[in-house]
């Protein structure tokens, strides 16, 4: 079957499993066999290392930046800064989510969109429905995991509520498109947002998301708050 992601096979320099799915490892070195999963930004390779970085939000809203690296190259192309969804185990001795060394099972581009200031306050019912499995901050980005029908032609928005620009509780609200119609069977998708310019702004004490939210009507409003 067809996937969303684009996927980024990882051509590993270590053996590790071509599968999305946590391995039946058998062997003794010491790696852990649960797969983790993580939107994360891409910071570049050097010295045959892919170099990863996410934000941690702690329970007290402080955030933690993790930093993760793995042998191994990309067969394309991949700019530094670009998101990614990574599926990866840690290395003997590891300690989540402190150790850095992991050995890399899966890489893929997840879609992103730019935030753009709406002229008018749209109503949730105008936009387009997304079953939503997860909304969750991850320092100055908002991560989206959710189920969508599959198209090769799909594209995000995310809007910045013109009448709360600059507010201590600006709002946005993401969508989702596609050209061809979305007829294809429901499928993971994951977006990944850069509201630093929102988020970063002394202004903003909360940040709200709205989202026409298939999965339950009643959760379509995350509300994220900064740290005292």
């Amino acid at each position: 079957m067809k996937t969303l992601y684009k996927y980024l096979i990882v051509m590993m320099t270590v053996a590790a499993c071509g599968t999305l799915l946590s391995c039946n490892d058998d062997s003794d070195d010491g790696a852990s066999t649960y797969v983790y999963t993580n939107i994360v930004t891409y910071d570049g390779s050097l010295d045959g290392q892919l170099n990863f970085s996410y934000t941690y939000t702690q329970e007290d809203k402080t955030d933690t930046q993790v930093r993760l690296r793995a042998t191994g190259q990309f067969n394309r192309d991949v700019a530094p800064g670009t998101r990614l969804l990574l599926y990866y185990r840690y290395a003997a001795g590891y300690k989540y989510p402190e150790s850095e060394e992991i050995i890399l099972s899966n890489a893929s581009l997840v879609y992103t969109a730019t935030v753009t200031t709406g002229a008018a306050t749209p109503e949730l019912s105008e936009l387009t429905p997304i079953r939503v499995d997860a909304l969750n901050r991850s320092g100055a980005y908002i991560d989206l995991w959710c189920q969508l029908p599959y198209s090769d032609k799909r594209t995000f928005s995310i809007t910045l509520d013109a009448a709360s620009e600059g507010s201590s509780n600006p709002t946005l609200y993401i969508s989702t498109s596609a050209s061809d119609g979305s007829v294809g069977a429901m499928t993971g998708t994951a977006a990944s947002f850069d509201v630093s310019s929102i988020w970063n702004n002394p202004a903003t004490r909360t940040l709200t998301v709205k989202i026409n939210n298939s999965a339950n009507p009643r959760y379509n409003t995350f509300t994220f708050e900064k740290a005292n």
